[in-house]
């Protein structure tokens, strides 16, 4: 239950970023860093 709560919230708060990057210009670097900061809540996990 609670692993399902992190990973949601991990979800929203990826597709804000990628949002964020799409407004201000960044993809990639916001894409990229999304998938740095997603490998290591696995890692974590």
């Amino acid at each position: 239950m609670v692993r399902k709560i992190v990973f949601t919230l991990l979800a929203v708060v990826l597709s804000a970023c990628v949002v964020y990057g799409l407004v201000i210009g960044d993809f990639w670097e916001t894409l990229s860093n999304g998938a740095m900061i997603c490998l290591t809540c696995i890692g974590v996990a």
